[in-house]
Formats: structure tokens, C-alpha cells, sequence
């Protein structure tokens, strides 16, 4: 009875991968200046740098476009960084785009999430490093079975200075039994 006043749409598929980056920014649009980034989204990290330095150069220079136009625009490009590069490349992209944009708010957020990326991958570094050598120290001493198991349960572990304090025990500790209760009783 009401499906009269339901709206009807044709609905519209553009295969941005497969359309002509010419196709894209010849309107001049900023919205088809960042499909062209998305179209290069799987590239290898220098195609990306390029795309993302051409796309970047141009909104910049749209006279059109007011700043915050523009910083909705670079924050697009810094989200598909985000979400859709490899976590090796985000540091070195995030950098890029901070020194590729005059604007002030952007570089400062980009800039804050890639230090924030440097600090976390110290801290997994240092977390995987202090597990690594627990195994080595337990292994030597006690030649153990089923590492796998002692893993998993040292890696749920994320107080690195526990880690650390673990390690020391695993040096002094008289049996591994020992060892692993002194885990199970703190955890």
C-alpha cells in the first residue's frame, strides 16, 4: 500500500580500480583526486608516495576548497594509510604526509600517531625480546618440553617490568615447576 511513496534509485557502481585516473580528476573534483589514491592502495610503497604526493600537491592548491575542505581530504588519505597499509610503512607514510601538507592541525595529528607507532613497536619489541630470552634461560637450564605452552602464558603477560622480573627468576630459580607456579600464582 505504501510502496508508492518508497523512493526507487538506480544504484550506480564505479569500478575505481578499473577507471582511468584521468577519468577521475578530470573534473578537477578533490573526491576524485582521492579515489585516485585509493586506486593505488595495494601499490608498492614508493607508487603510493608518488600518488599520494601528486594528490597531496593538488588539494593543497585548490583555490576552491576551503581549509577545511582540505584537512577532511589529507585526513582521508592519512585513514586509508591507517587502515589499509601495512603497519612496516604507516611511521614512514604518516611522515610524508606531515611534510607534504601546510596544515598545522594535520601535521601535529599525523606526527602524534606515528610517534605513537614508534612507542608501541619499542614496547612489543621489548616484550617479544624479554619472552625470547625467559624461553632461552629455561630452555638451557631445564631443557623444556612443551615451550609452546610457557609462551603463550609469558606473552599474556604485559607489564614488561613483570617480564623482566620473570627473567631474573628464571636465572635463579631452582626447578622449572618452581618457575612456572611462581607465573600461575601472580598472573
Amino acid at each position: 500500500m505504501l510502496e508508492r511513496f518508497l523512493p526507487k534509485f538506480d544504484t550506480l557502481f564505479l569500478g575505481v580500480k578499473e577507471t582511468d585516473p584521468l577519468d577521475l580528476t578530470k573534473s578537477d573534483n578533490p573526491f576524485g583526486w582521492l579515489l585516485k589514491v585509493l586506486q593505488h592502495e595495494d601499490a608498492n610503497e614508493e607508487t603510493i608516495r608518488e600518488t599520494m604526493q601528486e594528490v597531496l600537491a593538488h588539494i593543497e592548491s585548490l583555490d576552491t576548497l576551503s581549509a577545511w575542505q582540505q584537512q577532511r581530504a589529507i585526513l582521508y588519505i592519512y585513514q586509508l594509510v591507517f587502515y589499509r597499509r601495512p603497519a612496516i610503512e604507516r611511521e614512514g607514510l604518516y611522515t610524508f604526509i606531515a611534510t607534504h601538507t601546510q596544515h598545522e592541525e594535520i601535521k601535529e595529528m599525523v606526527m602524534t600517531s606515528a610517534e605513537a607507532l614508534f612507542q608501541e613497536g619499542i614496547e612489543k619489541g621489548a616484550k617479544e625480546n624479554a619472552i625470547d630470552s625467559i624461553l632461552l634461560v629455561l630452555d638451557t637450564r631445564f631443557e623444556i618440553d612443551d615451550g609452546q605452552t610457557l609462551q603463550s602464558t609469558l606473552e599474556s603477560i604485559d607489564n614488561i617490568q613483570r617480564l623482566k622480573h620473570l627473567l631474573r627468576l628464571a636465572t635463579d630459580t631452582a626447578t622449572l615447576d618452581a618457575f612456572i607456579e611462581s607465573i600461575t600464582t601472580r598472573s
